[in-house]
């Protein structure tokens, strides 16, 4: 836009592939004993997202999930459900990938190694400009709950029947396709019933029939033509009439494998330590997905132990183009990765440590001046799990799962 007497400006919006596969619903059929980064490869290929390394880099999942389905959901909600059931972490890269870090990404390899050092000493090769400490309260919680839902799998039952019967039946004219959408769940279904292990194909004559009036009428089934397509909650049933002369369908069901809830298990994680200082403070959303109860406590307790205690979170401030290190940092960073933060000199906030990168942001003045910001968050509090050739068990670690 124009400004009399002033810059003229643009303002470029951009939306990373999160916000792109975000755009519309999805269903993901239903599949059992699955890793977590299998399910978010089934959701990201039924959100249309390009599959191979080019698209996505996912890390292989630490939890198996027994059962996961879903049907009518946006694609980045279905996400966070599993990056939680994982204690993981979605996230976007640099050249446009969807990244899954599994919950034990930052306690090997280059994660457990600063990759630079951010300090306010005089000379440091990388100085920054601005240093704030955020408010660590919001970040403390010591009440985590899990439900533990299991399921059962019934035999083949007709779990959906067309209710346009007799002469209500619907009619096709000749050459026309019409599709039924036969939804499980349905109204009257129950509240334990959840989905479809599996439909069966329609049948012609068992599962539909047709004639030439509607209740009656020669029969010409024979006319039909059926293709279905299927997923966790629906099965879409075209039928084309292939004849020459308009049909009624006096017959419609559709059979399959009904998926029930059985009474679902609470698993729960505190710390009253925690509790007597900061207050009850719980975790806001229950994970769906967990299999077992053994494994909810062993999510819980893993949890209570990242958060129940202040974590130092920081936003760190420098200028991208002051020099050709700072510019390299700036291209080289990414989400997830070690830095050190030494604060103990100009900031004056006896701060010398590691930090994990969390978000970046970056902001260009008029002047050209390419200013970046790191949130980031104390390492200790993520990385101090024991980890298997490079700790010492009980020497400043705890377990982790």
């Amino acid at each position: 836009m124009a400004h009399t007497g002033g810059d003229s400006t643009a303002l470029l919006e951009a939306h990373g592939p999160l916000q792109q596969v975000n755009l519309d619903q999805v269903a993901v059929t239903m599949v059992t004993s699955q890793r977590t980064d299998q399910v978010i490869d089934d959701i990201l290929d039924a959100a249309g997202w390009g599959a191979g390394s080019d698209y996505r880099s996912l890390d292989e999942g630490q939890t198996t999930i027994t059962r996961y389905w879903a049907d009518r959901t946006y694609t980045v909600p279905a996400l966070q459900e599993i990056e939680s059931t994982e204690g993981g972490f979605i996230r976007e890269g640099k050249t446009g990938k969807i990244i899954f870090d599994d919950r034990h990404h930052r306690l090997s390899g280059a994660a457990l190694v600063s990759q630079a050092t951010f300090s306010d000493a005089s000379g440091a090769s990388l100085p920054y400009t601005g240093i704030i400490q955020d408010d660590y309260l919001p970040h403390i919680f010591n009440i985590f709950e899990a439900d533990v839902q299991t399921y059962t799998t019934g035999s083949v039952a007709v779990l959906w029947t067309l209710s346009e019967t007799g002469s209500d039946s619907p009619a096709i004219a000749p050459g026309v396709a019409r599709t039924f959408v036969a939804r499980y769940p349905s109204t009257g279904s129950g509240n334990t019933a959840m989905g479809v292990n599996a439909w069966t194909t329609t049948a012609a004559t068992t599962d539909m029939t047709a004639s030439a009036a509607a209740g009656s009428g020669t029969e010409l089934t024979g006319d039909v033509g059926i293709s279905v397509s299927k997923s966790s909650e629906t099965m879409d049933i075209q039928l084309t009439n292939n004849g020459a002369v308009t049909l009624y369908i006096t017959k419609l069901q559709a059979r399959g494998t009904p998926v029930t809830s059985n009474d679902p298990v609470t698993i729960k994680a505190e710390d009253s330590t925690s509790q007597t200082a900061f207050g009850k403070r719980t975790w806001p959303s229950k994970t769906k997905f967990i299999p077992t109860t053994t494994e909810a406590l062993d999510w819980a307790d893993y949890n209570v132990g990242i958060y129940k205690d202040p974590t130092a979170t920081l936003k760190l401030t420098y200028i991208a183009n002051r020099d050709q290190t700072a510019l390299d940092e700036m291209i080289t960073r990414n989400v997830s990765d070690r830095i050190t933060v030494v604060a103990n000199n100009n900031a004056n906030l006896g701060i010398n440590g590691d930090f994990f990168v969390e978000a970046v942001s970056h902001n260009i003045s008029a002047d050209r001046t390419h200013k970046v910001q790191y949130l980031i968050s104390d390492a200790v509090q993520f990385s101090d799990f024991w980890v298997l050739n490079t700790s010492t068990l009980g020497v400043n670690t705890r377990l982790a799962y």
